[in-house]
């Protein structure tokens, strides 16, 4: 699946590029993190749902779900 198309398209890349592809996924990875950190900061209009679910890495089923459990 994808796990083999990624494979394919890593496979002849030496290893200098695989060190520069793991760098870039790990930049990515930080400034991802580093949004919703700053995203996080102020709460979300209530009546903006689809930003409070991902927030909170849900779609809007799951957010409801969450909240039916509190």
């Amino acid at each position: 699946m994808i796990n083999d198309e990624i494979s394919q398209k890593l496979m002849p890349l030496s290893l200098e590029q695989l060190d520069q592809v793991q760098k870039k996924l790990e930049e990515l990875v930080a400034e991802k993190k580093e949004a919703k950190k700053r995203a996080s900061r102020f709460p979300p209009v209530a009546t903006d749902l689809d930003s409070l679910a991902s927030m909170q890495d849900l779609d809007l089923s799951g957010l409801m779900r969450e909240i039916s459990r509190r």
